[in-house]
């Protein structure tokens, strides 16, 4: 199953609906690159069979990545250490000299996320792209033992 093109890795959306949301709108497709739910989802207490919140989560981690990937920073052990982005602000202005915010970050995350789309729409990509194959959307998980076990460790 693929997404713009690109095949699913790992992890499939039916298992944790955040990956699915991230898979859908992606622009590179079904990449776990972009933003990686599961922090949230399963390492992160993030109930994984809801839509609530997954919106923003999925922007949040976004631009998280976007900061990090603009930066050569690797996102995955980024996501384990203990570093605000306050701190890579710091590192920012020792290396370039140039004083940074959060909220610069988020803004230049957000510059960038568009200019993605931008480029990717001038390629033919339209919000009608931005969704999952059939059979991720109409079939069940083969087995319900994920989502038994995300309701046990709940109640």
């Amino acid at each position: 199953m693929q997404v713009k093109g690109l095949e699913f890795p790992a992890y499939d959306p039916r298992g944790a609906f955040g990956s699915g949301l991230s898979y859908a709108v992606s622009p590179r497709g079904a990449c776990h690159r972009r933003a990686w739910p599961p922090a949230k989802e399963i390492l992160g207490g993030v109930p994984p069979y809801t839509v609530e919140g997954k919106g923003a989560m999925i922007r949040d981690l976004y631009a998280e990545n976007c900061i990090f990937h603009s930066m050569l920073v690797c996102d995955m052990p980024a996501k384990f250490i203990p570093l605000a982005l306050d701190d890579y602000a710091r590192y920012y202005e020792a290396v370039t000299g140039v004083a940074v915010s959060q909220d610069d970050f988020q803004t230049m995350a957000g510059r960038t996320e568009t200019l993605i789309r931008m480029f990717n729409n001038r390629e033919g990509f339209t919000r009608a792209d931005d969704t999952l194959p059939y059979r991720t959307l109409n079939e069940p998980l083969p087995t319900d033992r994920a989502r038994d076990s995300a309701s046990a460790r709940r109640t």
